[in-house]
């Protein structure tokens, strides 16, 4: 993608009426145009695609326009960005399917596992994927998502690293109001050595 050109409208425009105003002084256009790059410090192409460009634009010569370019690259971007959010919203299936909230903490995983995607040629990106996911009654705002990358872990969820740690086999289900746990004979036999173990201590 090329940037910003260092000449602006009013320039470009004006080394238009220098070549057209000079012509008639040289053999050829490109005699003319070359005369007015070399007083602006650029190539003599360059100016020959200003002159070809204003005559477009003036229906002087076929083709599209500067707006009709414009317009044109506006709606490629859209359907890009359209594009994106659909591949947002088709990643998140597993849990945008269900009729309740998904957990900060689900959400927050989405975002980081995706992030970098990229797809139509636009990344997905932290701002985007929060976005999409708003609009469609998802709410998680970037800031939530970088306070919940940088916040340290609570207490109960190092205690809870710790017990998988120390009880490998032992899965735990949470509710919002009760926490419990199931293992299997090995895995509380284990559990239950660590706890006195730990007492004894």
């Amino acid at each position: 993608m090329s940037g910003p050109s260092r000449y602006t409208p009013d320039q470009r425009a004006r080394a238009v009426r220098l070549v057209v105003e000079s012509r008639e002084h040289f053999s050829s256009e490109w005699a003319a145009m070359s005369s007015v790059a070399a007083k602006l410090g650029t190539s003599t192409e360059t100016v020959r695609k200003w002159v070809r460009r204003a005559e477009v634009d003036g229906g002087q010569r076929p083709g599209l326009t500067s707006e009709e370019h414009a317009e044109i690259k506006r709606l490629r971007r859209e359907v890009a960005e359209l594009r994106r959010a659909n591949e947002i919203l088709k990643g998140g299936g597993g849990f945008l399917r269900g009729r309740t909230r998904p957990a900060t903490a689900t959400l927050v995983s989405f975002v980081d596992g995706h992030k970098d995607r990229t797809d139509g040629g636009l990344r997905w990106g932290v701002e985007s994927i929060c976005r999409v996911l708003a609009e469609h009654g998802w709410q998680i705002a970037p800031a939530t998502y970088y306070a919940a990358k940088t916040r340290p872990p609570s207490a109960r969820a190092v205690r809870d690293a710790q017990l998988s740690r120390s009880s490998p086999g032992c899965t735990r289900r949470t509710t919002a109001s009760t926490e419990s746990a199931r293992c299997t004979p090995n895995c509380a036999a284990r559990t239950s050595r660590w706890a006195g173990t730990r007492s004894a201590g």
